[in-house]
């Protein structure tokens, strides 16, 4: 862990990082995020870092919802037999050996 200040118009905040499932992301104490909501939802969405918020008794994670959005298609995508497979030799083929698409 560390810490790191965050200069927020007249206030200083103190973040800790810690390490959820392997990311490291910053960390505020659900006190810490209430103070600065506003400015926490407007830095989680324009930043795309997700930010834990803890409490006593249990520790969330704030993400901005387009990338919520994007682990659920990701999540769907993955989960219909053989799209990994089909997504991973679409990427290995040049564009060279692409068919043509008439829109």
């Amino acid at each position: 862990m560390f810490n790191l200040t965050l200069q927020s118009q007249k206030r200083t905040i103190s973040r800790t990082s810690i390490s959820l499932g392997g990311f490291a992301m910053k960390t505020l104490t659900a006190t810490q995020a209430r103070k600065e909501i506003y400015q926490l939802v407007q830095s989680v969405e324009s930043s795309h870092e997700p930010v834990a918020i803890t409490s006593k008794e249990a520790v969330v994670v704030m993400i901005a919802k387009s990338d919520w959005n994007a682990i659920q298609e990701t999540l769907h995508l993955v989960s219909i037999p053989g799209m990994k497979e089909s997504i991973v030799e679409g990427l290995n083929t040049p564009v060279s050996k692409c068919k043509k698409l008439e829109w």
